[in-house]
Protein backbone atom coordinates (compact mmCIF):
# COMPACT_ATOMS: atom_id res chain seq x y z
CA UNK A 1 0.00 0.00 0.00
CA UNK A 2 2.93 2.01 0.73
CA UNK A 3 4.05 2.00 -2.63
CA UNK A 4 0.85 2.11 -4.33
CA UNK A 5 0.20 5.61 -2.63
CA UNK A 6 4.22 6.67 -3.32
CA UNK A 7 2.92 6.46 -7.09
CA UNK A 8 -0.09 7.64 -6.84
CA UNK A 9 1.36 10.90 -5.30
CA UNK A 10 4.05 10.86 -7.74
CA UNK A 11 2.06 10.43 -10.70
CA UNK A 12 -0.12 13.37 -9.46
CA UNK A 13 2.61 15.61 -9.11
CA UNK A 14 4.38 15.42 -11.97
CA UNK A 15 1.67 15.57 -14.53
CA UNK A 16 0.81 19.02 -13.51
CA UNK A 17 4.44 19.97 -15.13
CA UNK A 18 4.04 21.63 -18.51
CA UNK A 19 2.74 19.05 -21.28
CA UNK A 20 4.24 18.66 -24.34
CA UNK A 21 2.91 18.48 -27.73
CA UNK A 22 2.11 15.56 -30.06
CA UNK A 23 1.09 15.66 -33.92
CA UNK A 24 0.11 12.62 -35.26
CA UNK A 25 1.46 10.54 -38.33
CA UNK A 26 -0.40 7.83 -39.84
CA UNK A 27 1.81 4.83 -40.79
CA UNK A 28 -0.48 2.58 -42.12
CA UNK A 29 -3.04 0.16 -41.38
CA UNK A 30 -1.65 -2.69 -39.50
CA UNK A 31 -0.87 -4.55 -36.37
CA UNK A 32 2.23 -5.77 -34.25
CA UNK A 33 4.52 -2.90 -33.59
CA UNK A 34 7.83 -4.03 -31.43
CA UNK A 35 10.33 -1.55 -32.43
CA UNK A 36 11.61 1.89 -33.35
CA UNK A 37 15.27 3.64 -34.02
CA UNK A 38 16.33 6.87 -33.43
CA UNK A 39 15.44 7.25 -37.24
CA UNK A 40 11.95 6.71 -36.99
CA UNK A 41 11.95 3.46 -38.71
CA UNK A 42 9.51 0.95 -37.08
CA UNK A 43 8.72 -3.10 -37.42
CA UNK A 44 6.64 -5.46 -36.23
CA UNK A 45 4.98 -8.59 -37.31
CA UNK A 46 1.42 -8.93 -38.73
CA UNK A 47 -1.00 -11.74 -40.11
CA UNK A 48 -0.48 -12.26 -43.42
CA UNK A 49 -3.16 -14.41 -45.68
CA UNK A 50 -4.11 -17.05 -45.76
CA UNK A 51 -2.39 -18.36 -42.64
CA UNK A 52 1.35 -16.70 -41.68
CA UNK A 53 2.63 -13.92 -40.34
CA UNK A 54 5.20 -11.44 -41.58
CA UNK A 55 7.32 -9.23 -40.17
CA UNK A 56 7.41 -5.67 -42.27
CA UNK A 57 9.31 -2.88 -41.56
CA UNK A 58 8.03 1.32 -41.95
CA UNK A 59 8.98 5.03 -41.59
CA UNK A 60 7.53 8.19 -42.55
CA UNK A 61 8.63 7.87 -45.38
CA UNK A 62 8.33 4.60 -46.45
CA UNK A 63 5.36 2.61 -46.36
CA UNK A 64 4.74 -0.66 -44.42
CA UNK A 65 6.67 -3.12 -46.35
CA UNK A 66 6.85 -6.71 -45.82
CA UNK A 67 10.32 -7.66 -45.46
CA UNK A 68 11.73 -10.29 -47.67
CA UNK A 69 12.09 -14.55 -46.86
CA UNK A 70 14.95 -16.78 -47.28
CA UNK A 71 14.09 -19.75 -50.24
CA UNK A 72 11.77 -21.72 -48.81
CA UNK A 73 10.43 -19.91 -45.83
CA UNK A 74 6.53 -18.96 -45.48
CA UNK A 75 6.76 -16.81 -42.48
CA UNK A 76 9.06 -14.12 -40.19
CA UNK A 77 8.38 -12.45 -36.83
CA UNK A 78 10.81 -9.51 -36.14
CA UNK A 79 11.97 -8.09 -32.56
CA UNK A 80 14.62 -5.26 -32.65
CA UNK A 81 15.90 -2.65 -35.06
CA UNK A 82 19.16 -0.96 -34.74
CA UNK A 83 19.91 2.55 -35.96
CA UNK A 84 21.73 1.28 -39.22
CA UNK A 85 18.73 -0.17 -39.89
CA UNK A 86 19.57 -3.67 -39.50
CA UNK A 87 16.85 -5.79 -37.58
CA UNK A 88 16.46 -9.43 -35.74
CA UNK A 89 13.67 -12.20 -35.74
CA UNK A 90 13.41 -15.37 -36.72
CA UNK A 91 11.67 -16.97 -40.03
CA UNK A 92 10.17 -20.27 -40.33
CA UNK A 93 8.70 -22.65 -43.58
CA UNK A 94 5.99 -23.48 -41.26
CA UNK A 95 3.09 -21.01 -40.98
CA UNK A 96 4.35 -19.15 -37.72
CA UNK A 97 7.94 -18.41 -37.00
CA UNK A 98 8.26 -20.05 -33.64
CA UNK A 99 11.32 -22.21 -32.50
CA UNK A 100 9.54 -24.32 -31.26
CA UNK A 101 7.88 -24.85 -34.68
CA UNK A 102 11.24 -24.89 -36.68
CA UNK A 103 11.61 -21.08 -36.64
CA UNK A 104 15.41 -19.87 -37.10
CA UNK A 105 17.13 -16.81 -36.11
CA UNK A 106 17.55 -14.42 -39.26
CA UNK A 107 19.03 -10.83 -39.58
CA UNK A 108 17.70 -8.28 -42.11
CA UNK A 109 20.38 -5.71 -43.59
CA UNK A 110 19.87 -2.82 -45.46
CA UNK A 111 21.07 -3.82 -49.75
CA UNK A 112 21.92 -0.08 -49.97
CA UNK A 113 19.50 -0.06 -52.96
CA UNK A 114 16.43 0.05 -50.83
CA UNK A 115 16.06 -3.52 -49.81
CA UNK A 116 17.10 -5.63 -47.07
CA UNK A 117 19.43 -8.84 -47.47
CA UNK A 118 17.78 -11.56 -45.23
CA UNK A 119 20.50 -14.14 -43.47
CA UNK A 120 20.10 -17.23 -41.05
CA UNK A 121 21.99 -17.22 -37.84
CA UNK A 122 21.58 -20.46 -37.01
CA UNK A 123 20.84 -22.65 -34.00
CA UNK A 124 22.97 -24.74 -31.34
CA UNK A 125 23.79 -28.62 -32.71
CA UNK A 126 20.83 -30.78 -32.37
CA UNK A 127 18.07 -27.42 -31.44
CA UNK A 128 15.01 -27.79 -33.38
CA UNK A 129 14.80 -23.82 -33.25
CA UNK A 130 16.08 -20.27 -32.59
CA UNK A 131 15.43 -16.86 -32.79
CA UNK A 132 16.92 -13.41 -32.35
CA UNK A 133 15.77 -10.95 -30.02
CA UNK A 134 18.34 -8.16 -29.44
CA UNK A 135 21.25 -6.37 -31.25
CA UNK A 136 23.31 -3.16 -30.90
CA UNK A 137 25.48 -1.35 -33.46
CA UNK A 138 28.31 -3.27 -32.09
CA UNK A 139 28.04 -6.05 -34.10
CA UNK A 140 26.43 -8.12 -31.44
CA UNK A 141 22.87 -10.41 -31.82
CA UNK A 142 21.23 -12.23 -28.80
CA UNK A 143 18.71 -14.49 -28.20
CA UNK A 144 17.96 -18.10 -27.50
CA UNK A 145 17.86 -21.77 -29.02
CA UNK A 146 15.42 -23.88 -28.34
CA UNK A 147 16.05 -27.29 -27.82
CA UNK A 148 14.27 -29.68 -24.95
CA UNK A 149 14.08 -26.30 -23.19
CA UNK A 150 15.61 -22.54 -24.07
CA UNK A 151 19.45 -21.59 -23.81
CA UNK A 152 20.55 -18.05 -24.18
CA UNK A 153 22.64 -17.65 -26.90
CA UNK A 154 25.09 -15.12 -28.88
CA UNK A 155 25.20 -15.39 -32.50
CA UNK A 156 27.67 -13.45 -33.82
CA UNK A 157 30.29 -14.87 -31.33
CA UNK A 158 33.62 -15.69 -33.27
CA UNK A 159 33.28 -19.89 -33.39
CA UNK A 160 29.42 -19.54 -34.00
CA UNK A 161 26.29 -19.60 -32.01
CA UNK A 162 27.74 -19.58 -28.30
CA UNK A 163 25.39 -21.15 -25.69
CA UNK A 164 25.35 -18.48 -22.45
CA UNK A 165 23.97 -21.11 -20.24
CA UNK A 166 27.42 -21.10 -18.14
CA UNK A 167 26.81 -17.65 -16.93
CA UNK A 168 23.69 -18.12 -15.78
CA UNK A 169 21.64 -15.71 -18.09
CA UNK A 170 17.71 -16.86 -19.52
CA UNK A 171 15.49 -15.42 -22.24
CA UNK A 172 17.91 -12.03 -23.40
CA UNK A 173 15.76 -9.63 -24.88
CA UNK A 174 17.61 -6.31 -24.83
CA UNK A 175 21.23 -5.27 -25.46
CA UNK A 176 23.10 -2.07 -25.92
CA UNK A 177 26.29 -0.47 -27.09
CA UNK A 178 28.24 -1.08 -24.18
CA UNK A 179 26.92 -4.87 -24.34
CA UNK A 180 24.96 -5.15 -21.45
CA UNK A 181 22.13 -7.97 -22.01
CA UNK A 182 18.55 -7.61 -20.41
CA UNK A 183 17.17 -11.09 -19.58
CA UNK A 184 13.46 -10.68 -19.05
CA UNK A 185 12.57 -13.71 -16.33
CA UNK A 186 12.55 -14.43 -13.79
CA UNK A 187 14.16 -11.87 -11.86
CA UNK A 188 15.83 -9.36 -14.03
CA UNK A 189 19.72 -9.44 -14.73
CA UNK A 190 22.18 -7.74 -16.88
CA UNK A 191 24.66 -10.01 -18.86
CA UNK A 192 28.36 -8.34 -19.31
CA UNK A 193 28.86 -9.72 -22.70
CA UNK A 194 32.24 -8.31 -22.36
CA UNK A 195 33.35 -9.92 -19.25
CA UNK A 196 30.25 -12.82 -19.35
CA UNK A 197 29.44 -11.67 -15.41
CA UNK A 198 25.50 -11.41 -15.00
CA UNK A 199 23.92 -8.73 -12.80
CA UNK A 200 21.17 -9.89 -10.17
CA UNK A 201 19.87 -6.38 -9.92
CA UNK A 202 17.74 -6.84 -6.90
CA UNK A 203 14.10 -5.92 -6.06
CA UNK A 204 11.99 -3.18 -5.05
CA UNK A 205 12.09 -2.01 -1.82
CA UNK A 206 8.56 -3.93 -0.30
CA UNK A 207 6.84 -7.17 -1.16
CA UNK A 208 8.04 -8.15 -4.26
CA UNK A 209 8.81 -11.39 -6.04
CA UNK A 210 10.51 -10.71 -8.94
CA UNK A 211 11.30 -8.31 -11.69
CA UNK A 212 11.22 -8.91 -15.84
CA UNK A 213 13.67 -6.35 -17.99
CA UNK A 214 12.11 -5.55 -21.65
CA UNK A 215 14.71 -3.12 -22.47
CA UNK A 216 18.15 -0.95 -21.65
CA UNK A 217 19.84 2.17 -22.86
CA UNK A 218 23.19 3.24 -23.29
CA UNK A 219 23.57 4.29 -19.27
CA UNK A 220 22.31 0.57 -18.40
CA UNK A 221 19.22 1.91 -17.14
CA UNK A 222 16.59 -0.79 -17.63
CA UNK A 223 12.72 -0.76 -17.95
CA UNK A 224 10.85 -3.49 -16.67
CA UNK A 225 8.29 -4.96 -14.78
CA UNK A 226 8.41 -5.25 -10.89
CA UNK A 227 5.74 -8.12 -9.40
CA UNK A 228 4.80 -7.91 -6.23
CA UNK A 229 3.55 -10.79 -4.01
CA UNK A 230 -0.05 -9.53 -3.68
CA UNK A 231 -2.25 -12.29 -5.26
CA UNK A 232 -4.96 -9.28 -6.39
CA UNK A 233 -2.89 -6.60 -7.95
CA UNK A 234 0.89 -7.15 -8.45
CA UNK A 235 2.05 -5.78 -11.65
CA UNK A 236 4.01 -2.55 -11.37
CA UNK A 237 6.07 -0.55 -14.41
CA UNK A 238 9.40 0.08 -13.45
CA UNK A 239 12.68 1.56 -14.01
CA UNK A 240 15.91 0.59 -12.76
CA UNK A 241 19.33 2.91 -12.30
CA UNK A 242 22.33 2.12 -10.93
CA UNK A 243 23.20 3.81 -7.80
CA UNK A 244 19.03 3.89 -7.26
CA UNK A 245 17.64 1.03 -7.80
CA UNK A 246 14.27 0.03 -9.43
CA UNK A 247 11.55 3.01 -9.22
CA UNK A 248 7.92 2.09 -9.07
CA UNK A 249 6.37 4.06 -12.27
CA UNK A 250 3.06 3.36 -12.01
CA UNK A 251 0.68 1.97 -9.75
CA UNK A 252 -0.36 -1.63 -9.54
CA UNK A 253 -2.46 -3.20 -11.95
CA UNK A 254 -3.31 -6.49 -14.40
CA UNK A 255 -1.19 -5.29 -17.21
CA UNK A 256 0.69 -2.72 -15.94
CA UNK A 257 4.84 -2.98 -17.37
CA UNK A 258 6.88 -0.69 -19.53
CA UNK A 259 7.15 -0.25 -23.40
CA UNK A 260 10.85 0.82 -23.64
CA UNK A 261 13.18 3.52 -22.79
CA UNK A 262 15.31 5.66 -24.47
CA UNK A 263 18.77 7.03 -23.71
CA UNK A 264 17.17 10.25 -21.93
CA UNK A 265 15.68 7.58 -19.48
CA UNK A 266 12.47 8.48 -20.69
CA UNK A 267 10.25 5.55 -20.34
CA UNK A 268 6.76 4.30 -22.10
CA UNK A 269 4.38 2.69 -19.64
CA UNK A 270 0.94 0.96 -19.46
CA UNK A 271 -0.81 2.17 -15.98
CA UNK A 272 -4.57 0.51 -15.39
CA UNK A 273 -6.16 1.53 -18.36
CA UNK A 274 -4.03 3.90 -19.64
CA UNK A 275 -0.65 4.38 -21.33
CA UNK A 276 1.41 6.87 -19.96
CA UNK A 277 4.92 8.30 -21.26
CA UNK A 278 7.47 9.15 -18.50
CA UNK A 279 9.88 12.04 -19.75
CA UNK A 280 12.93 12.71 -18.16
CA UNK A 281 12.59 16.94 -16.38
CA UNK A 282 9.11 16.95 -18.18
CA UNK A 283 6.99 14.74 -15.84
CA UNK A 284 4.50 11.74 -16.34
CA UNK A 285 1.50 12.32 -18.78
CA UNK A 286 -1.09 10.05 -20.16
CA UNK A 287 -0.09 9.78 -23.42
CA UNK A 288 -3.39 10.32 -25.32
CA UNK A 289 -3.84 13.43 -24.00
CA UNK A 290 -0.74 15.20 -25.58
CA UNK A 291 -1.71 14.31 -28.73
CA UNK A 292 -3.45 17.46 -31.03
CA UNK A 293 -5.60 16.02 -33.76
CA UNK A 294 -6.74 18.71 -35.86
CA UNK A 295 -9.71 16.49 -36.65
CA UNK A 296 -11.70 13.71 -34.84
CA UNK A 297 -9.67 12.34 -31.61
CA UNK A 298 -6.95 9.74 -31.36
CA UNK A 299 -7.66 7.11 -29.17
CA UNK A 300 -4.41 4.62 -28.27
CA UNK A 301 -5.38 1.05 -28.39
CA UNK A 302 -5.84 -1.77 -25.52
CA UNK A 303 -2.19 -2.15 -24.48
CA UNK A 304 -0.84 0.22 -26.93
CA UNK A 305 2.55 1.01 -24.59
CA UNK A 306 4.40 2.17 -27.52
CA UNK A 307 8.24 2.45 -27.85
CA UNK A 308 10.17 5.81 -27.56
CA UNK A 309 13.16 6.55 -29.40
CA UNK A 310 16.08 9.48 -28.61
CA UNK A 311 13.87 11.71 -30.20
CA UNK A 312 10.84 11.30 -28.02
CA UNK A 313 8.89 10.32 -31.10
CA UNK A 314 6.50 7.85 -29.87
CA UNK A 315 5.21 4.79 -32.10
CA UNK A 316 2.03 2.89 -30.98
CA UNK A 317 -1.50 1.92 -32.29
CA UNK A 318 -3.99 4.16 -32.79
CA UNK A 319 -7.62 5.04 -34.14
CA UNK A 320 -9.42 7.86 -35.12
CA UNK A 321 -13.28 6.96 -35.83
CA UNK A 322 -13.74 10.35 -37.48
CA UNK A 323 -10.73 9.93 -40.15
CA UNK A 324 -11.51 6.66 -40.15
CA UNK A 325 -7.52 5.39 -39.80
CA UNK A 326 -6.68 2.36 -37.25
CA UNK A 327 -3.39 0.79 -37.08
CA UNK A 328 0.34 2.25 -36.59
CA UNK A 329 0.89 5.98 -35.71
CA UNK A 330 4.27 7.78 -35.33
CA UNK A 331 3.61 10.66 -32.50
CA UNK A 332 6.07 13.75 -33.36
CA UNK A 333 6.78 16.30 -30.51
CA UNK A 334 5.89 19.54 -31.72
CA UNK A 335 8.72 21.70 -32.51
CA UNK A 336 10.38 18.41 -33.50
CA UNK A 337 10.80 20.14 -36.82
CA UNK A 338 12.74 17.44 -39.18
CA UNK A 339 13.47 13.40 -40.14
CA UNK A 340 16.38 12.35 -41.18
CA UNK A 341 16.98 10.80 -44.26
CA UNK A 342 19.82 9.80 -46.64
CA UNK A 343 22.42 8.64 -44.46
CA UNK A 344 25.72 7.85 -45.97
CA UNK A 345 26.14 4.23 -43.65
CA UNK A 346 24.06 1.75 -46.11
CA UNK A 347 21.13 1.87 -44.43
CA UNK A 348 20.13 4.17 -47.22
CA UNK A 349 21.66 3.08 -50.57
CA UNK A 350 25.49 2.19 -51.42
CA UNK A 351 28.10 5.22 -51.33
CA UNK A 352 29.41 5.48 -54.83
CA UNK A 353 32.71 3.76 -54.27
CA UNK A 354 32.32 2.21 -50.43
CA UNK A 355 32.43 5.29 -48.46
CA UNK A 356 30.03 4.73 -46.12
CA UNK A 357 30.27 6.57 -43.17
CA UNK A 358 30.05 5.35 -39.69
CA UNK A 359 26.66 3.13 -38.70
CA UNK A 360 23.89 5.20 -37.23
CA UNK A 361 26.10 8.41 -37.34
CA UNK A 362 23.38 10.30 -39.26
CA UNK A 363 26.04 11.72 -41.70
CA UNK A 364 26.41 11.87 -45.56
CA UNK A 365 28.56 9.80 -47.41
CA UNK A 366 32.57 9.88 -46.10
CA UNK A 367 34.53 13.01 -47.78
CA UNK A 368 37.99 13.63 -47.50
CA UNK A 369 37.89 14.10 -44.20
CA UNK A 370 37.15 10.43 -43.46
CA UNK A 371 33.52 11.28 -42.38
CA UNK A 372 30.38 12.10 -43.65
CA UNK A 373 28.67 15.55 -43.61
CA UNK A 374 25.69 16.17 -41.64
CA UNK A 375 22.19 18.37 -42.04
CA UNK A 376 20.06 19.56 -38.97
CA UNK A 377 17.60 22.00 -38.80
CA UNK A 378 16.33 24.34 -35.87
CA UNK A 379 13.37 26.90 -35.20
CA UNK A 380 10.18 25.92 -36.42
CA UNK A 381 8.31 24.59 -39.46
CA UNK A 382 5.48 26.60 -39.01
CA UNK A 383 5.17 28.30 -42.36
CA UNK A 384 3.64 31.42 -40.64
CA UNK A 385 6.73 32.00 -37.68
CA UNK A 386 9.37 31.88 -41.20
CA UNK A 387 12.07 30.88 -38.50
CA UNK A 388 13.34 27.46 -40.15
CA UNK A 389 17.36 27.53 -39.96
CA UNK A 390 19.76 24.91 -41.65
CA UNK A 391 22.54 23.82 -40.31
CA UNK A 392 25.45 21.87 -42.13
CA UNK A 393 28.44 20.53 -39.92
CA UNK A 394 31.14 17.94 -40.39
CA UNK A 395 32.09 19.04 -43.83
CA UNK A 396 35.17 19.81 -45.59
CA UNK A 397 36.52 23.63 -44.38
CA UNK A 398 36.23 26.72 -46.25
CA UNK A 399 34.84 24.86 -49.38
CA UNK A 400 31.42 26.44 -51.60
CA UNK A 401 28.48 25.37 -50.30
CA UNK A 402 24.58 25.38 -51.86
CA UNK A 403 21.80 24.38 -49.52
CA UNK A 404 18.98 22.79 -51.94
CA UNK A 405 15.47 22.43 -51.56
CA UNK A 406 13.35 19.73 -53.72
CA UNK A 407 10.81 16.87 -53.47
CA UNK A 408 12.51 13.66 -51.87
CA UNK A 409 13.29 11.05 -54.22
CA UNK A 410 14.94 7.38 -54.20
CA UNK A 411 18.85 7.68 -53.10
CA UNK A 412 21.23 8.51 -56.35
CA UNK A 413 24.77 8.61 -56.35
CA UNK A 414 26.17 11.55 -57.52
CA UNK A 415 29.93 12.69 -57.09
CA UNK A 416 30.98 10.72 -53.90
CA UNK A 417 27.92 11.24 -52.30
CA UNK A 418 24.11 10.20 -52.27
CA UNK A 419 21.29 12.72 -53.57
CA UNK A 420 17.64 12.17 -52.53
CA UNK A 421 16.27 15.72 -53.09
CA UNK A 422 14.89 15.50 -56.49
CA UNK A 423 13.74 18.20 -59.30
CA UNK A 424 12.46 20.80 -59.21
CA UNK A 425 14.80 21.78 -56.90
CA UNK A 426 15.73 25.11 -55.57
CA UNK A 427 19.06 26.60 -54.64
CA UNK A 428 17.87 28.45 -50.94
CA UNK A 429 21.25 29.87 -50.57
CA UNK A 430 25.10 29.66 -51.46
CA UNK A 431 27.72 29.98 -49.34
CA UNK A 432 30.85 28.57 -47.47
CA UNK A 433 31.63 26.44 -44.89
CA UNK A 434 33.98 27.65 -42.02
CA UNK A 435 37.15 26.38 -40.79
CA UNK A 436 35.41 24.04 -38.76
CA UNK A 437 33.28 22.79 -41.37
CA UNK A 438 30.25 24.35 -40.54
CA UNK A 439 28.02 26.89 -42.07
CA UNK A 440 23.91 27.91 -41.99
CA UNK A 441 21.38 29.32 -43.94
CA UNK A 442 20.74 33.11 -43.52
CA UNK A 443 17.83 33.49 -46.08
CA UNK A 444 13.96 33.13 -45.68
CA UNK A 445 13.99 29.36 -46.52
CA UNK A 446 9.96 29.90 -46.82
CA UNK A 447 10.19 32.56 -48.91
CA UNK A 448 12.93 31.15 -51.32
CA UNK A 449 11.53 27.71 -51.41
CA UNK A 450 8.20 29.10 -51.79
CA UNK A 451 7.11 26.79 -49.46
CA UNK A 452 2.96 26.67 -48.20
CA UNK A 453 1.20 24.58 -44.98
CA UNK A 454 0.60 20.94 -46.00
CA UNK A 455 3.45 20.50 -48.49
CA UNK A 456 6.80 17.78 -47.59
CA UNK A 457 10.19 19.05 -48.97
CA UNK A 458 13.35 17.18 -48.62
CA UNK A 459 16.80 19.16 -47.55
CA UNK A 460 20.16 19.09 -48.60
CA UNK A 461 23.91 20.48 -48.34
CA UNK A 462 25.82 20.10 -51.51
CA UNK A 463 29.17 21.02 -51.27
CA UNK A 464 32.97 20.65 -53.07
CA UNK A 465 35.69 18.57 -52.07
CA UNK A 466 37.92 18.59 -55.01
CA UNK A 467 40.68 15.52 -52.91
CA UNK A 468 37.04 13.49 -52.59
CA UNK A 469 37.36 9.98 -52.37
CA UNK A 470 36.06 9.92 -55.73
CA UNK A 471 34.42 12.91 -56.80
CA UNK A 472 35.06 16.42 -56.15
CA UNK A 473 31.67 17.00 -54.71
CA UNK A 474 29.60 15.15 -51.86
CA UNK A 475 26.01 15.71 -50.51
CA UNK A 476 25.26 15.79 -46.68
CA UNK A 477 22.62 13.56 -45.19
CA UNK A 478 19.06 14.94 -45.99
CA UNK A 479 15.98 15.98 -43.72
CA UNK A 480 12.18 16.06 -44.44
CA UNK A 481 10.45 18.71 -43.12
CA UNK A 482 6.33 18.80 -42.79
CA UNK A 483 5.29 22.55 -43.35
CA UNK A 484 2.33 23.12 -41.08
Amino acid sequence: MKNTLFVLCLLGGLSRAQAPVYDVEFIGATTGLTDLNDYGRMIGTAPLAPASERGWVASRTQPITPLPLPPGRVSSRVYDINNAGQIVGSVSSTTYADPGFGGVAALWTPSGAGGYVVQELGKLPGNVGSVAKALNEVGDIVGFSQGAYQRAVLFTAPGGVLDLSFTGAFDPVAINNQRQVVCYSTRCARLNLNTFVLEDLGLPPGNFASTLGGSINEAGQVAGVAISTSSTCYRFAARYTDGVGWELLTTCGANNGAGSINDRGDVTSWNVASAFVHLTGLGVFATQNLISAPVGTWFLGTLAVGRINDSRQIATFASNPTTGHAGIVLLVPRGDVSTPLCDGDGSSGMCPCSNASVPGGGEGCAHSGGFGARLAASGSNRVVDDALVLELSNAPALKSTVFVQGPIMPTTPFGAGLRCVGAPSVRLETTATDASGSCTTTVSIVARGAVTSGVTRGYQAWFRDPTGPCGASNWSSALRIDWQ
